[in-house]
């Protein structure tokens, strides 16, 4: 299997009351060289930190896309960099989300666990190594 992950579209920021802003255009970013992925929807992620397994053959992920789709509960999400230790990156309160490319092969994520704060709540993933 021969996977590309790739990110386009834009991101911007209006001030209503001067209607200025910045707005960002993504020049087509892309992975290319990844060899397999995995699409979670709706995974229930407990108090507890729970490692999230990576895609068969997958050392290290390239892309990830985490997003808190739970009502009430906060969700932490923890990871190790390629060579580095695990670290708290980011508690992504309800309708959060989290997106990483990491274009360069040799580096990226070699370990992801996610953990709710208070009960269970729910996250979309997609890993992409």
């Amino acid at each position: 299997m021969a996977i590309t992950a790739s990110v386009n579209g834009n991101f911007s920021i209006l001030d209503t009351l001067n209607n200025t802003g910045p707005q960002l255009v993504f020049q087509f970013i892309q992975n290319n060289g990844l060899t397999d992925y995995s699409y979670l929807r709706g995974y229930q992620v407990p108090t507890s930190p729970t490692v999230i397994t990576f895609p068969f053959g997958v050392g290290q992920v390239q892309a990830l896309y985490v997003r808190n789709v739970g009502a009430a509960n906060s969700l932490n999400v923890i990871w190790t960099p390629q060579g580095g230790g695990s670290n708290p990156v980011i508690t992504l309160t309800p309708g959060g989300m989290l997106l990483f490319l990491e274009p360069d092969l040799t580096k990226g994520i070699s370990a992801l666990s996610l953990q709710s704060v208070s009960t269970s709540t729910n996250a979309d993933l997609v890993i992409a190594g």
